[in-house]
């Protein structure tokens, strides 16, 4: 027969269901159907949201409401740091590996050895130029790429010619080889 509880919600003894829809960033990720008073199953598995991380849904309530409801997805943007190495082979910088943080984490960027010569910071505009400095501690609001900066290098080479002599394009006597930021891997003689 009929009856009505102190909610109003029963009616001839029946439950009203009602839609759960569950969205990232605006779209429809999952719906389900829940009973009035009930709890609300969550979905089985975490939306991935490419630059983002998962952080749970926003405003669940402990208990289905007497109306339909829509439960957004709580998302924490993420930058990525991306850090290159110095390779000695090919005289180029080459990718190391990421440290994804989420957006406005402090990082404390961390020290670059290199066992050919000093290092002085991490350069993030590709311009040789310190930008950061070892051990500091930056707030990342944004990706970055980081370089080390090298401490110029320099090779002043004595021939060790007593007997022979070197001469340069326009026949000047040439004694010693003085290079910057680069090796001398061979010297080739010709007549």
């Amino acid at each position: 027969h009929d009856f009505e509880n102190e909610d109003n919600k029963y009616v001839c003894g029946l439950v009203e269901s009602h839609t759960v829809t569950f969205t990232v960033l605006g779209q429809v990720y999952d719906t389900v159907t829940v009973t009035y008073g009930e709890k609300i199953a969550l979905p089985e598995t975490d939306p991935e949201v490419e630059g983002y991380r998962f952080n749970g849904w926003k405003n669940v309530p402990d208990t289905m409401p007497d109306n339909d409801l829509t439960i957004e997805a709580d998302l924490v943007e993420q930058v990525t740091i991306s850090y290159y190495r110095y390779n000695i082979d090919t005289y180029q910088y080459e990718y190391d590996y990421d440290v994804t943080v989420d957006k406005g984490a402090e990082v404390k960027l961390p020290y670059y050895y290199w066992n050919y010569s000093n290092t002085l910071g991490w350069d993030a505009n590709d311009d040789g130029v310190v930008d950061y400095e070892y051990n500091e501690t930056i707030n990342a609001n944004e990706s970055l790429t980081l370089k080390p900066v090298l401490v110029p290098f320099y090779a002043d080479v004595d021939l060790g010619a007593e007997d022979a002599v070197f001469v340069d394009a326009e026949g000047n006597p040439i004694t010693r080889i003085y290079a910057e930021n680069a090796y001398i891997n061979e010297i080739i003689l010709t007549n």
